[in-house]
């Protein structure tokens, strides 16, 4: 092993590394889309693996560079058309996509094989051409990245026709990359750490392909170019890993502020909702019940609960505008914070509750619900902030079971100056 060879051996550690871990987390969490990634990288790991048995000068050595070539290649398709899509890619349109990529494998064999005739990577330029513009015919789109990659066919057949193969075949692979640094760019979410790395890596990669023929001309920089190029392919792991990290957070984040079973938001995000409404100066809330639903768990079992209760869910976001909010604050209680008339409100929410919700083919249930109000700053005295956020809750929460206890749910509301105090019912 030469002692260039042994230099780079951390990385190539630290890249085994990385994406041994993303096989664990994919293993342990089955539904992260990273299949595409683990490719990508495993193709760059194999080109890194090959570079250790390559010698100086002779067949091997051609062979390794053609392998590492096309591995590098293989790799930047994947990352372009692939990664970044939810469902890991698109059927269809990325088939068609990817009949581009045998025109730049075809660049990368005739270097590594060293065919070094102009006419050849001239034919190849053109061929790259031609497939270019009948996959964007094919698609009738995107044409800004039609005439893109028709600049750099131009390019690649220009350094042919001179003799300089060795631009040729790196500015294919720079183009590649620097088209998926700017398509994982739009892909991956905003705001993202993560997507910072991972595209920063793919920019730096991609220019230091660009770069790589007239790099290794100058001595001096050749060490510094190769230790950023080297970085690079560990860097885009650890970006993907930064990613899953901030996906899991903000997961977490929202399984914290939302309820699981309906997708509402829960009574945590309903008092942060609140307490902003009643910061404004304006507030109101309508709490409600389902009246029957236990009958409904105990007859039908508790998947039929459950559906139930996702209908009513889905009603009463139908109701709410988009400025309202829709709470599940447990079992069969709902809420709703809206700054809205409320006895309309409370008139559409208990006609939207009757309707009947079926269960199955066999089976239709109907609940009632038993509402109560309460507005800010009407119904919360002196108190202010979060004591007047837990006021509103607690008069709409006195309303509502004195309308169900009096038999009122169906008749109207308790009016919003009624301050007695009724107990719950079991």
């Amino acid at each position: 092993m030469r002692p260039e060879q042994l230099i780079n051996l951390p990385n190539t550690a630290a890249l085994v590394l990385l994406i041994v871990m993303l096989l664990v987390l994919r293993h342990r969490e089955s539904k992260l889309a990273i299949g595409s990634w683990l490719v990508a990288m495993s193709l760059v790991l194999a080109s890194q693996v090959a570079w250790y048995f390559a010698k100086a000068s002779g067949p091997q050595a051609i062979m390794v560079h053609t392998f590492r070539l096309c591995a590098d290649m293989l790799a930047g398709v994947v990352l372009l058309l692939f990664t970044g899509w939810q469902d890991e890619g698109r059927s269809g349109q990325t088939k068609l996509l990817a009949w581009n990529a045998v025109p730049f494998l075809a660049l990368e064999l005739l270097y590594g094989l060293q065919v070094y005739r102009p006419e050849v990577f001239v034919a190849c330029a053109a061929g790259g051409a031609v497939v270019c513009l009948a996959v964007g015919f094919a698609l009738c789109r995107r044409w800004p990245y039609v005439v893109w990659q028709l600049l750099l066919w131009c390019a690649v057949g220009a350094f042919g026709a001179n003799g300089n193969f060795r631009a040729a075949a790196y500015w294919g692979l720079g183009f590649v990359y620097s088209r998926a640094a700017f398509h994982l760019w739009f892909r991956l979410g905003r705001g993202q750490l993560g997507r910072l790395m991972v595209v920063g890596s793919l920019a730096v990669w991609s220019t230091s392909f660009f770069l790589h023929p007239w790099l290794l001309q100058i001595a001096t920089l050749r060490p510094l170019a190769e230790s950023i190029w080297a970085m690079q392919r560990f860097a885009v792991p650890i970006g993907m890993l930064v990613i899953l990290l901030e996906d899991a957070m903000r997961e977490n984040k929202l399984l914290a502020l939302h309820d699981q079973l309906t997708g509402l938001p829960n009574r945590r995000f309903m008092e942060q909702s609140l307490l902003a409404a009643v910061q404004s100066g304006r507030a109101g809330v309508l709490l409600l019940d389902l009246n029957g639903f236990k009958a409904v768990n105990d007859r039908h079992g508790h998947l039929a609960g459950d559906l139930l209760l996702r209908q009513i869910a889905v009603r009463l976001r139908r109701l709410a505008d988009a400025e309202d909010t829709v709470v599940r604050m447990g079992g069969d209680e709902y809420l709703i914070v809206s700054n809205h008339d409320l006895e309309s409100l409370a008139l559409a929410v208990r006609a939207a509750v009757r309707e009947p919700v079926r269960i199955d083919e066999e089976v239709t249930v109907s609940v009632q619900a038993s509402v109560g109000t309460a507005s800010f700053p009407e119904d919360t005295g002196r108190a202010r902030g979060e004591d007047a956020v837990t006021e509103l809750i607690r008069v709409a929460d006195r309303r509502m079971y004195a309308a169900k206890e009096s038999g009122k749910a169906n008749r109207g509301l308790i009016g919003t100056n009624d301050r007695r105090t009724t107990p719950r019912s079991a």
